[in-house]
């Protein structure tokens, strides 16, 4: 099966069920500055040591990915742009993911 890995247990992840698969459902490019700081906040916003702190992303080119859990809950990650990713998502559109979380 598929992965998507993160480096942090993510606020977005705690509203999904992440013991069970999910379900990409759509990605398309964007660039980081199209994005609402509201949104960048909520995509990368994880708790270390009893603070909310946000993982710093650069200006450039993401995939943001539209996942879809066992329940219908949906998240979204945002994935740098690179031609590897742009193929690897674009044709695992529907697929199955594990969620894993890497420390």
């Amino acid at each position: 099966m598929k992965q998507i890995k993160f480096d942090q247990i993510y606020n977005k992840l705690n509203s999904i069920d992440i013991s069970q698969p999910v379900k990409l459902i759509d990605c398309f490019h964007l660039g980081l500055n199209t994005l609402p700081y509201e949104f960048i906040k909520y995509d990368t916003a994880y708790i270390q040591n009893g603070k909310e702190l946000n993982y710093p992303l650069d200006d450039m080119e993401y995939i943001l990915l539209f996942f879809m859990d066992c329940k219908g809950s949906l998240f979204t990650t945002l994935r740098k742009a690179t031609p590897e990713n742009d193929e690897y998502y674009s044709t695992s559109i529907g697929s199955m993911f594990e969620v894993v979380i890497v420390k």
